[in-house]
């Protein structure tokens, strides 16, 4: 079992090592093909005897694309589609959240309904609850004694 373990981290440590060895040859013969590039250029380049120029004039495409498309009739109509998309795009915002603050409100006066429902569905059971007490604790021919509802249930 021992040798097996040796042999396979053997050949796992060449395995390893060889990407490394071939990058180090890989590395000289670049540094070969650089310098003798490198000796190329310097013996055959020539510094030109008029340095490049830009030409001064557009030609007759490129002028009539910047008065015509880019800056002229169309650009025109291009920046006012634009501007009035804008427009309209903050008109559908302002009534997003104006539909938005409509709906909240509408859900917090639902809300509060449903509490004031709840709370006197409470008071009636109290109620209810307090004279069915009171008829049955009471002896016969007595007559039953009424307690005030309070205002409010629980606190709210």
């Amino acid at each position: 079992m021992k040798r097996i373990l040796t042999l396979a981290a053997a050949a796992l440590a060449l395995v390893l090592a060889r990407p490394a060895l071939a990058d180090d040859a890989d590395a000289a013969k670049d540094a070969d093909a650089t310098r003798a590039a490198d000796d190329a250029l310097a013996d055959k380049a020539d510094v030109p005897a008029k340095p490049p120029t830009l030409p001064t004039t557009a030609s007759d495409r490129a002028s009539y694309v910047h008065d015509n498309i880019a800056f002229g009739k169309k650009g025109a109509a291009e920046r006012a589609t634009h501007g009035q998309a804008d427009k309209q795009g903050r008109a559908d915002t302002d009534d997003a959240h104006a539909d938005a603050a409509n709906r909240a409100a509408h859900g917090a006066a639902a809300s509060a309904a449903a509490s004031a429902n709840g709370d006197s569905h409470a008071a009636a059971g109290h109620a209810r609850a307090n004279s069915a007490r009171d008829t049955h604790s009471q002896p016969a021919g007595t007559p039953p004694v009424t307690m005030p509802v309070p205002a409010t249930v629980h606190g709210r």
